[in-house]
């Protein structure tokens, strides 16, 4: 590609419309997604994705070839900060012109390039806990729930080794789902209070659940998974939705937490975990109707998950990693083969792991 050598004054003139069209869509954007924006952590993250989704609108690329002459060439690289990276760059591009600083927008002060890792590790404590990690630790360890039963023992080393959530999948076997969970609590209750770490319950469902819109569905164990929703609303910490690929069906599931969540119990986080034909341009929406109510994470399933980062499924999956880095949101591999903690606590099972582009 051939880059165009334009003089400075001309680059900054393009940049200031880029900005002025950004802050346009951006806003009508914003806008559109306002009703589903029920958590304050989420607007400042909700903007940023809606200021990177209108710069992927628009061919960015030869601005950025022509800026990177003068050093500035940042547009696309802070994806979980695009405009304190875009302001950044037209006022350092108008000192170069010697253009009056108060015509431009401010410089960023430099917590602003950074916002968005912060946001992003506030997210993922919200969902997964905080918790006391190791330098350069990206790992939120997520064990699957071994053969029944679930003892003391069992339990203990789940603290010790500070597993984040035991992921019970009431998919596969309703009653064995429905035993760990009663065990898992019992063994929690004995030792709740004296100062370990506590590990959440992870239930996973398919997203045919959500639409389950009996009068009845309160009291009648549901047949898929042998509980009633309000059982679960009341147990689980975190709810994990499996092949999602329309925002709208997030929609029940919004009305069965607000209406059945017990009132002295927090709302459970949610995690989307992405049908394998995810449409791209569906991924904000879901973000924004899951994380714009409660603490929300985007799982990403093996057929998803390239083999080669080049081809097709790879640029496929490097989307919806910018898209979820854009919003702030922490992101599980759900294939993870990493064998710890603790060869998944004996199990011989492979953990799921939530690795975060996140914590830097």
């Amino acid at each position: 590609m051939v880059v165009d050598f334009s003089p400075p004054e001309t680059l900054l003139a393009q940049l200031i419309e880029l900005r002025k069209a950004m802050i346009r869509d951006a806003t009508h954007s914003f806008a559109q997604w306002r009703p589903f924006i029920w958590r304050s952590s989420f607007r400042s993250a909700a903007w940023n994705l809606a200021y990177y989704l209108a710069l992927q609108q628009r061919d960015a690329q030869k601005l950025e070839r022509a800026l990177m002459p003068w050093g500035l060439s940042s547009l696309d690289s802070g994806i979980s900060s695009v405009l304190p990276h875009l302001d950044g760059t037209i006022a350092s591009l108008g000192a170069v012109c010697r253009i009056n600083p108060t015509l431009l927008p401010q410089h960023p002060s430099p917590r602003a390039f950074f916002r968005g890792e912060r946001l992003l590790k506030r997210h993922t404590n919200e969902l997964f806990g905080d918790r006391p990690c190791q330098p350069h630790d990206r790992h939120h360890w997520i064990v699957p729930c071994p053969s029944l039963p679930i003892d003391a023992s069992f339990c203990q080393q789940l603290r010790q080794q500070q597993v984040a959530a035991l992921r019970i999948d009431l998919r596969e076997n309703p009653k064995q789902g429905a035993a760990a969970i009663a065990q898992f609590q019992a063994n929690q209750e004995q030792t709740q209070g004296n100062g370990h770490h506590r590990c959440k319950l992870w239930l996973t469902l398919d997203e045919a659940d959500l639409g389950d819109n009996r009068p009845d569905s309160q009291e009648q164990p549901s047949q898929r998974h042998g509980l009633t929703r309000k059982e679960i609303l009341q147990t689980a910490d975190l709810i994990e939705i499996t092949n999602l690929g329309n925002p709208e069906a997030l929609i029940a599931l919004h009305h069965a937490i607000q209406e059945q969540t017990p009132s002295d119990r927090p709302y459970p986080g949610i995690i989307v975990s992405l049908h394998p034909e995810i449409c791209l341009e569906q991924l904000p929406e879901i973000i924004v109707r899951g994380a714009g109510r409660y603490p929300f994470g985007i799982g990403i399933p093996p057929a998803l998950i390239p083999e080669v980062q080049l081809s097709r499924t790879g640029q496929h999956y490097q989307a919806i990693l910018d898209r979820c880095q854009a919003a702030c949101v922490p992101v599980i591999l759900m294939n993870q083969t990493e064998a710890s903690p603790q060869e998944s606590l004996n199990g011989g099972t492979s953990p799921l792991v939530a690795v975060l582009r996140s914590l830097p």
